[in-house]
């Protein structure tokens, strides 16, 4: 469980906790004690403080100290994040993502292959540029209706899954990229 880092356990709850290590210890406890391990395990589930002095209490004959409990939760939390079927992180699933389009796109390219199908070249040409129509982004196919800059409907072709004004827009770019002289 993900805590704020500046949120404390309950007193009480740290007092229970600071038993559960005595019990081991055989240390005693005070109200400094108390604060003290508040102030250091500030941040901690108590589950996972409790679930650290029970596993520290069975490896180490030393006095558990707050160090020693943070230093275990912080290996339990990697040791959970890294085994198999742990929930991803925001990049690791952005790369399935990406690994999973691309194979979609292989497989796509190779039934067309496959068919001997073949795909326009204004298809193709049509997906580097933006669609001036519909506002879809590059390697986007366009929505269906969109409305070009002067404000006149326009459907995208069934075929190309683009808007007329995209593949005009397209073409232009092509052109002016194949004039550009060199410096």
């Amino acid at each position: 469980m993900t805590v704020p880092a500046n949120e404390l356990i309950p007193r009480g709850d740290i007092a229970r906790l600071l038993a559960l290590a005595s019990a081991y210890d055989q240390r005693t406890i005070g109200l400094a004690d108390v604060m003290a391990w508040q102030e250091a395990l500030a941040g901690c589930d108590k589950v996972e403080v409790e679930a650290a002095i029970l596993a520290l209490s069975k490896n180490s004959t030393q006095r558990i100290t707050p160090p020693m409990i943070l230093d275990s939760i912080r290996k339990a939390r990697q040791a959970k994040a890294n085994r198999p079927g742990a929930r991803p992180t925001e990049q690791q699933r952005a790369a399935e993502c990406a690994r999973h389009t691309a194979a979609g796109k292989r497989g796509i390219e190779l039934v067309y292959q496959q068919m001997n199908w073949h795909r326009s070249e204004d298809r193709n040409t049509a997906l580097n540029v933006a669609c001036p129509a519909c506002g879809a982004a590059p390697n986007v196919r366009c929505r269906r209706k969109g409305r070009t800059p002067a404000g006149r409907e326009e459907h995208r072709d069934l075929r190309i899954h683009a808007h007329p004004s995209r593949i005009e827009a397209a073409h232009r770019a092509t052109k002016s990229s194949n004039h550009e002289v060199p410096a």
